[in-house]
């Protein structure tokens, strides 16, 4: 396989409860960065949704607003596509297929905050359910909670956040960015700005 240089996406959901099963996704959101996690591009959309298929208190927490959704959502199989063609842009994971002739192909390096217990099999779900392949590792992403955990038991003595929760580091970092908690594009781009403090990259671009 050719060598590509390594790119991070990081993303969040926005969804109607907690079961991947049963809820749906109503937004996604996702940053592909480099290494350095300079900007490369970035990708917001709202998901077409029914509000009896979700939990009234999982709406309540999201930036969700009828009006909003009415006027730009598109139909979740849309979304699908595009999403997995933003992935597939900024795909530099090397994997090979399991069945003969073991044809190489590439993934997308997903990064997000407790994306490995909920975020990443969300997403799978939800592409398993249309018939579709998603071509990111939903299952071993990078994850900034887990992240922030090592982090901080690993620094003794020194001050900390209340807890690993995405608005409790934001708040310990002082990380400022546009739109507010529970919005997909805006929780993304606190996740951004939290691996860089946590990794001690500086000031992405």
């Amino acid at each position: 396989m050719s060598s590509v240089a390594e790119k991070f996406v990081f993303f969040d959901l926005e969804t109607g409860g907690l079961d991947p099963a049963k809820r749906p996704i109503i937004q996604i959101a996702a940053i592909a960065t480099d290494k350095a996690f300079n900007r490369l591009a970035e990708y917001e959309r709202k998901v077409l949704f029914s509000e009896k298929h979700c939990r009234p208190d999982a709406l309540e927490l999201t930036s969700y607003d009828p009006a909003l959704w009415a006027q730009e959502a598109l139909h979740p199989d849309s979304v699908a596509v595009e999403f997995a063609d933003f992935l597939s842009q900024h795909a530099t994971v090397e994997m090979v297929g399991k069945k003969p002739p073991h044809r190489p192909y590439q993934v997308a390096r997903l990064v997000g905050h407790n994306a490995a217990r909920f975020d990443g099999p969300f997403l799978s779900a939800w592409y398993k359910r249309r018939g579709r392949f998603v071509p990111a590792t939903c299952y071993q992403p990078l994850d900034t909670y887990q992240l922030a955990l090592w982090h901080f038991s690993m620094a003794a003595g020194e001050s900390r956040p209340e807890s690993m929760r995405l608005e409790d580091l934001k708040e310990f970092y002082a990380i400022k960015v546009e739109g507010e908690a529970h919005d997909a594009l805006h929780d993304v781009r606190a996740t951004v700005e939290v691996a860089v403090h946590l990794l001690g990259k500086g000031e992405p671009s």
